[in-house]
């Protein structure tokens, strides 16, 4: 481009942008009218936001929303109730299920007790049994248990046998000690108090 191409182009860009000004100037004012109108809209105006504002309109509004909810609730009221009567519902055939199974428990252990009877007749005397031939007891527990675990060998069998008749004896001394215990509870208290 030669130097007379240059000005030439500078002269049109400089017409072109000087040409018109009553057109911008229209077209700023119109521009800044849409801006000013915006502004109410948005309310960066606070003046002609105020203005345009009813406040005893605004706190009506907000009343007859408040008593609406209040008289009719919230969308999510209908959801609530039908969550909680299905829990109620689940609750209570939970309780009707409980009840009914104690119900059946009972029938079954009552229907039992003439058949069972004599059980407790038998561990009466087991257990007499028990108390006046405790070493008798011991070496039997023993022996019940180291049979069976004779199959796993010799070894294993004597070590079962020889645990299962130590805690046997254990728990026959525990049961000395606590009867030793009350009877001494027994014998410091007055007569009147006395069983």
């Amino acid at each position: 481009m030669s130097t007379e191409e240059v000005k030439a182009a500078a002269a049109v860009a400089t017409g072109a942008a000087a040409a018109p000004p009553a057109a911008t100037t229209t077209t700023t004012t119109a521009v800044a009218a849409a801006a000013a109108k915006d502004d109410k809209r948005e309310g960066t105006n606070f003046f002609g936001t105020l203005s345009e504002m009813r406040p005893g309109e605004t706190i009506k509004k907000g009343l007859r929303l408040y008593t609406h909810l209040e008289e009719e609730g919230t969308p999510l009221r209908p959801f609530f109730k039908s969550c909680r009567e299905s829990l109620n519902g689940l609750v209570g055939r939970a309780d009707l299920f409980v009840e009914t199974g104690k119900a059946h428990a009972s029938a079954a252990i009552e229907g039992l007790k003439p058949d069972l009877s004599w059980l407790g007749e038998e561990v009466g005397t087991i257990d007499e049994f028990a108390r006046t031939h405790r070493e008798l007891t011991v070496g039997a527990i023993g022996l019940m248990v180291a049979l069976p675990s004779a199959l796993g060998g010799v070894k294993r069998a004597a070590l079962n046998g020889v645990v299962a008749a130590g805690g046997a004896a254990c728990m026959f001394a525990m049961s000395d000690f606590f009867e030793r215990q009350d009877k001494k509870k027994v014998v410091g208290k007055p007569v009147s108090e006395k069983k």
